[in-house]
């Protein structure tokens, strides 16, 4: 089965986005924060974790 997931990501000092993914297993809102959550790094080369929050969070199957 295949699922459509679309929410809006809110991240600190950023402008929402609408997101629209597609995957073969059907996603919560933790597991798809997590996916998106990967990190990046900072000016002395460590990984720094991005705040994010996931709104109008949608999983239905296509």
């Amino acid at each position: 089965m295949a699922y459509k997931i679309t929410a809006t990501i809110i991240k600190d000092g950023h402008q929402p986005i609408n997101w629209t993914h597609f995957t073969n297993e059907e996603l919560t809102v933790e597991q798809c924060i997590k996916k998106l959550s990967n990190g990046k790094k900072n000016s002395f080369g460590w990984k720094v974790k991005e705040l994010i929050r996931l709104d109008n969070f949608e999983c239905v199957r296509v």
